[in-house]
Formats: C-alpha cells, structure tokens, sequence
C-alpha cells in the first residue's frame, strides 16, 4: 500500500487494577467519565482533529465491551474514504491465543498490521487518558528534530513523579535521561504515554528486545532505556494544556469533578476540539435549578434522567434515576443506576447499572446521616451491583463487601 506517513496505534489492553471494582467487568478505556463519555473518547477525538486516518486500537483485558463500543468507529473518522479504525485483539495461533505482555510488545505483535500502510513513523497512544492534543503539531515537531523518537511530556507535582516515566533533557529538548517510575525522581518533567516513533528504528529495537526477554517488553522500562544506551535522539515535546492520568479511584473523581468547577481544565463541548461519543444524549449544565421536589446546584445531569431528589456538584450520567428525597453531593453516577428514595450518596463513584436501595448511605456518612469528617477518601460502587439495607425507614450504612472500594 501507498505510504500513508504515519500509523496510529492506542494502547487499550491494560486491566487497570488501580481503578479498584470499575474495571472488574469493563476494561479502563471504557470507564464512564462526565456524564455522556468513555475514557477512550479522548484520544480518539484527538485523532481524529489531528486527521489522523489509520488507527488500530489494541486490546486485552474485556476487549469486547470495549470493542461494541467502538463499532466501526466512524464517529472518530475523519473525512477521507481510507479512514479506518480496527481492533486489534491478542491473534490466535495453534489454537492458543498470543496475549500481549507489556506495551512494546503489543507493537511488536501488531506489525503486520503496521507494515499494510508502510508508515515513516508511528503515533503510540494511550487510551485512558483525559486530554485534548494536536497530534499533527507533534509529528512536524518529530519530523523536524530528527529524532528517532519524540514523547509528549508534562511537569507533575513532584511527590506524584514516581507514578509516571521521568527524563532529563539538555537545553535543546535533547532526552539525555530517562526512568520509568522511579523511587525518587531526578525531575517533574513525566512522560504522558504519547509517543512518535521512526518504525524501522523501532521495528529494529523492539526485535532486538524481544529476543533477549522471555516475560513481555515495556516501552518505558526496555525500549526508551535501550534507545539511549544506542544513542538515538530522542525528543521531548513539551505540552502545556491540561493533561490528567485516571490511574486509580481519587484521580478519576477528582477529573470529574474539575468539570464542574468555574473554570474547568477542559471543555468537553468545544465546537472546535469537542469530545466525540457513541452516546447521543446531551449533557445539561445546572447552576441552579429548583422545583417543589427537586433541587440541582452547580452539577450536570445527563438527558433522559430521572430525578425526585437533591444533586450538588456532581455529574449523573444518562438513564439515571434518583428516588425521591434523596441526595446526591460530590459523587458521579454513572449511566443506568438506580439511586432509592431517602438515600445518601456523599464523594462517591456509583458504577454503570447499580441498584442502591432505599434510605442507605454511600460514602463518608454516618449511620445518623453525618458526614465522618476524618474521611477524606471517595467510595466506589462496582457495575451492576446491588446495595441494599434493612427496611427501618432510618439511614444505613451500606456494609462492605467485593463491590464496594474506598481511596484514602
């Protein structure tokens, strides 16, 4: 085939164990995130601003919820009759399936699939990550330096560092350091999981890689490393705009709940760099709203909701009930739950499709219906749970089980 400049392929197979019961039945590119999205909208929107054409999305862990979502992928598309985008599940030979063992090795295993288009260089995404980015921009940045390889990178607060790969550069953008995670990092500048890539230079290092290592290859902890001890040029590309990791239960939270403040990190509804989704339903921005049985203030509230209760700064996602008296502060509910009458539901993440039965408290609360103030984690409901109490007209504390997680 022509060669079409670059390939996009987004990392989507991880477990994402950190999310704690969410990512039991769904993958982390499918989480829910403010009210009418999946994670993995961002980076495809992305793509799709930056007319990026072929994407192929490799998946793993509970690929198939995942991959009804994505359908065709024409929403992502943009407009020339040789986009595509294809999933990329582990392939099956001798009647065993290849699973991938680390992100490098996903490329590796996915090169015939790269190799069709005859790309220069190849565009490695994360999936699960909340951020808008003109990828186009990067690659000319790439094209220009020389480099073998460019990633995107961020400053952090340096007491979060360790959570990401971390490089030094020379004043000319030059990478001349790199750890991937490291105990006590040399710097805040972390690497943000977006990568451009020579592919024949890859291609070479990946092989080279993989036969020396029997247990997966990873490109932050083998191939960055290996790039440098060779010594290619590797380039940081600096990125100014917000970038957020929703590695675990409170950065997620805590990403939703930067939507609703009075000037929020990123908007999900710019004409010019929107965020595109399956889902057809419109969020709706609530200031204030008030009627004889139900009181909104400062949240957004999907269409298509049902609600006989009190929502403060938070985001209730569409097909939603909240039953009647109850009250909904700091929390996300996410699509198709059922919160009951007389329920309490404080910081709090409440999974796809989970029933809360009546008068029962999630969260930092009380049985009496006080808040702990000593509590400063948000509680999780897993998906399709159900959450039930004693009918004794009071409050309850919800008991803790599997479904149910809490980050301090």
């Amino acid at each position: 085939m022509k060669n079409t400049g670059y390939v996009a392929l987004v990392l989507a197979g991880g477990k994402g164990t950190r999310l704690s019961v969410l990512t039991r039945e769904i993958s982390k590119p499918a989480i829910n995130f403010g009210g009418v999205h999946r994670l993995i909208d961002f980076t495809l929107s992305n793509c799709k601003h930056s007319n990026v054409g072929i994407v192929g999305i490799v998946t793993q862990y509970r690929s198939r919820n995942l991959a009804d979502y994505i359908g065709c992928g024409s929403q992502w598309l943009p407009e020339s009759r040789y986009a595509r985008i294809t999933t990329l599940p582990p392939q099956i030979r001798n009647g065993m399936s290849e699973s991938y063992n680390g992100t490098a090795e996903a490329i590796l295993k996915n090169a015939d699939f790269i190799e069709q288009y005859n790309p220069t260089n190849i565009l490695v995404l994360s999936a699960d990550h909340v951020y808008k980015m003109n990828y186009a921009k990067m690659i000319r940045a790439h094209e220009q330096s020389g480099a073998v390889a460019t990633i995107a990178a961020i400053n952090v607060p340096l007491p979060e560092a360790s959570r990401f790969g971390i490089m030094i550069t020379d004043n000319n953008g030059r990478i001349i350091d790199f750890e991937e995670k490291p105990a006590f990092p040399k710097s805040r500048m972390a690497s943000m999981g977006v990568y451009v890539f020579n592919w024949a230079a890859l291609k070479k290092h990946l092989i080279n890689t993989s036969t020396s290592s029997d247990s997966g290859i990873d490109i932050g902890k083998d191939i960055i490393p290996r790039m440098l001890r060779s010594r290619d040029r590797l380039s940081a590309y600096k990125f100014n705009g917000y970038w957020k990791d929703v590695g675990d239960i409170y950065s997620l939270w805590e990403a939703n709940m930067e939507l609703l403040s009075a000037s929020p990190g990123i908007n999900l509804h710019d004409d010019k760099w929107g965020i595109v989704s399956r889902n057809d339903r419109k969020l709706l921005r609530h200031k204030y709203h008030k009627t004889n049985e139900v009181r909104i203030t400062n949240s957004f509230v999907a269409e298509g909701c049902i609600i006989k209760g009190s929502v403060s700064n938070s985001i209730v996602s569409d097909d939603v009930e909240i039953g009647q008296d109850a009250t909904i502060i700091d929390s996300v509910i996410m699509p198709g739950a059922r919160i009951g009458k007389g329920s309490l539901v404080l910081k709090t993440l409440v999974g796809p499709n989970v029933i809360v039965d009546d008068y029962t408290a999630l969260g930092s609360v009380k049985p009496d219906g006080k808040y702990l103030d000593n509590c400063r984690g948000v509680s999780v409901v897993g998906s399709n749970a159900n959450v039930y109490t004693q009918k004794n007209g009071r409050l309850a504390s919800m008991a803790a089980s599997k479904l149910v997680g809490c980050a301090v």
